[in-house]
């Protein structure tokens, strides 16, 4: 048996709002893997669930959107099955006391692999509190029509490093807003220039799927990349996100 919101939290970490739609389902003794990649290739991820009792498969969900209407007229506990013709998976039931659902899969080979992920030398370390993610959306939805979202490492009156979080467009015109997170240790130097843009929507979605967890890490790269990493007791997601092209 599945929670119902369990199941439904699980989905959005790689759904992010419609971001990613199909994926694979790796269940192996009552874990669940899933790794995703945007279409735009700007975001690649990696969730392990835990405590998910369903036996072990590899399942392609192709349609999540068409997967989360099912789930959301069910009740709160889920007996979630798989239905097997001769070495196929073919079907994901998901039932409670009053519906039986049947989620149609599809053919393996129709999900994209992932590339291979070198990890860069990290620069800077920024542990986000739940306060700190819940504003960070509160700033995007201010400006909810600007779609850059830039990274500057700076230091407080005090000499503590910090990380501006700014919102809004690359010109003196445009409306804009600077948010401080203070938790940020500096972990290499670099001689390159700290110019980092980011879709602010793929941002905003991801912090918008863990708006309950307690705390992120960010590790930031000044080449462009940054890790988002996320634990709970029943979730590990690792989140990649690239930087747009300038």
């Amino acid at each position: 048996m599945i929670s119902k919101q369990y199941l439904q939290s699980i989905i959005s970490k790689y759904y992010l709002g419609g971001v990613v739609e199909s994926v694979k389902w790796s269940i192996v003794e009552n874990n669940l893997y899933v790794n995703f990649i945007s279409p735009y290739s700007n975001l690649i991820g990696k969730i392990k669930a835990k405590d998910f009792q369903v036996k072990d498969a590899n399942i392609a969900i192709y349609d999540t959107t068409k997967l989360n209407k099912l789930i959301s007229i069910t009740g709160i506990d889920l007996f979630v099955d798989l239905i097997k013709q001769k070495t196929t998976f073919t079907k994901l039931t998901i039932s409670d006391n009053q519906f039986d659902l049947e989620y149609s899969l599809a053919d393996l080979s129709l999900i994209s692999s992932l590339p291979e992920i070198v990890e860069p030398e990290y620069h800077y370390e920024v542990i986000l509190s739940n306060e700190d993610i819940l504003n960070i959306i509160k700033a995007k939805t201010a400006l909810d029509d600007t779609k850059i979202l830039k990274f500057v490492p700076c230091e407080s009156i005090g000499g503590d490093s910090e990380l501006e979080i700014k919102f809004g467009e690359n010109n003196t015109f445009s409306n804009k807003v600077s948010y401080y997170c203070r938790n940020v240790k500096k972990l290499n130097e670099s001689s390159n220039e700290v110019n980092l843009l980011y879709d602010s929507d793929l941002i905003k979605n991801i912090f918008y799927a863990n708006k309950e967890i307690e705390d992120m890490k960010l590790l930031i790269s000044v080449d462009g990349l940054m890790k988002i990493i996320i634990n709970t007791d029943k979730l590990e997601i690792e989140y990649y996100v690239i930087q747009n092209e300038t």
